[in-house]
């Protein structure tokens, strides 16, 4: 199945608020993007890519992961909901989602 057609059906189910953002992932072969969109208001309250680091995706994921949950900290949100937008959960989208907890950010 593709992976819009999977995106578009997890969107129907999930939604951000301002005290309880979408963290939405997009991935792609060299780098890795997560944003926390709050959907009512339809504004990003933080973001994080990979664009000028190096390393494995995986490596990359972790420290995006890392700038964001920073990010959400700073702006004092604790609990997200995690939107895969499509991609498999293994590989680099779960170390960026573990990373989130590690750091505090219930998802």
């Amino acid at each position: 199945m593709s992976r819009l057609i999977i995106k578009k059906r997890i969107r129907y189910k999930i939604s951000g608020t301002a005290r309880r953002p979408r963290i939405a992932i997009f991935r792609s072969l060299h780098n890795i993007a997560l944003q926390a969109i709050d959907d009512n208001s339809q504004r990003t309250i933080a973001s994080s890519h990979t664009l000028k680091r190096s390393g494995s995706l995986c490596e990359k994921a972790k420290a995006a992961s890392e700038d964001l949950a920073k990010q959400l900290q700073e702006n004092k949100i604790s609990t997200a909901v995690f939107d895969r937008s499509g991609f498999a959960y293994h590989g680099a989208v779960e170390i960026a989602a573990q990373t989130l907890r590690e750091k505090g950010i219930t998802l």
